[in-house]
């Protein structure tokens, strides 16, 4: 199981708890040293203890209560539940909604992934022999290398070329797709990224 299924299937496990009435099964959806502050700006409560007198008085005020979660949304090793609660108190029937309707934000964090640096590339320059069909190149690399970009020298300025890379393991097997670009280039230059092209080079 996933940490993002983990997350959000505990997250649903405290509503369905909540709406069963459940204080144990509520209990352990929190770690033995978990704190809470519900509301917001509640005073924090530490373990088990002071979260499950807060089970205490909040069941004393209902009747019938049922938590319904609409949307959880798990990022990282946090999750945002927006839930609706429905229940009956000695004064009536209330509902009323997790996130109020004139909602704004007032704290952002952001997660940035990690960046990994750029590989370091070995250009080889291999020659081009004749297809045998027009506008067909083949290009024999000599081995197997880890290759995820060509560079193609195109023969004049000005050059309009619609660039199709095929590869294949050996001469006799059929040729595989793996790219391609239509240029539109002042440049004599560009380069393509593919996936990896290990053998055979087809540009057509």
């Amino acid at each position: 199981m996933t940490d993002q299924i983990a997350i959000e299937a505990t997250i649903r496990a405290y509503a369905a708890a909540w709406a069963a009435r459940d204080r144990e099964a509520w209990l352990r959806t929190f770690a033995m040293d978990a704190t809470q502050e519900d509301p917001v700006g509640d005073p924090v409560r530490r373990g088990h203890n002071e979260i499950g007198g807060f089970w205490d008085r909040e069941m004393a005020r209902y009747q019938f209560i049922k938590l319904i979660p609409r949307e959880v949304f798990v990022i990282g090793r946090e999750a945002v539940m927006v839930w609706t609660i429905n229940g009956v108190t000695p004064e009536g029937a209330v509902s009323f909604d997790g996130v109020a309707p004139d909602f704004q934000l007032t704290v952002v964090r952001v997660e940035l992934r990690a960046q990994k640096p750029e590989p370091a590339r070995e250009w080889v320059s291999l020659p081009a022999a004749a297809g045998k069909v027009p506008g067909e190149l083949v290009v024999d690399t000599q081995g197997h290398f880890p290759v995820d970009r060509v560079k193609l020298a195109l023969p004049q300025p000005n050059t309009v070329a619609q660039i199709q890379l095929s590869t294949r393991e050996r001469a006799e097997e059929p040729w595989r797709f793996a790219g391609s670009v239509r240029l539109i280039e002042r440049s004599m230059r560009r380069s393509i990224r593919t996936p990896s092209i290990r053998h055979y080079l087809r540009a057509g």
